[in-house]
């Protein structure tokens, strides 16, 4: 008996595609302002910046979640 492989190419909504980026990255967004808010002092030797590169990654990351759900 010889098993048979079907590959079946889904079709990609780009209007449902976009909707589940945004929520992941709405979800990262918001869970990592909530964490730096309750983090406290941060280190005088970051710099002043230091909080927009979390700021920026994490909702990125949530939206590539999102793309490949």
């Amino acid at each position: 008996m010889m098993q048979e492989t079907s590959l079946i190419a889904k079709q990609i909504h780009p209007a449902s595609l976009i909707k589940r980026m945004l929520v992941g990255s709405i979800i990262a967004l918001v869970l990592i302002v909530v964490f730096l808010l309750s983090a406290g002092a941060s280190n005088p030797e970051w710099g002043k910046l230091w909080i927009l590169k979390p700021l920026i990654i994490v909702p990125l990351a949530g939206a590539a979640g999102g793309f490949f759900d």
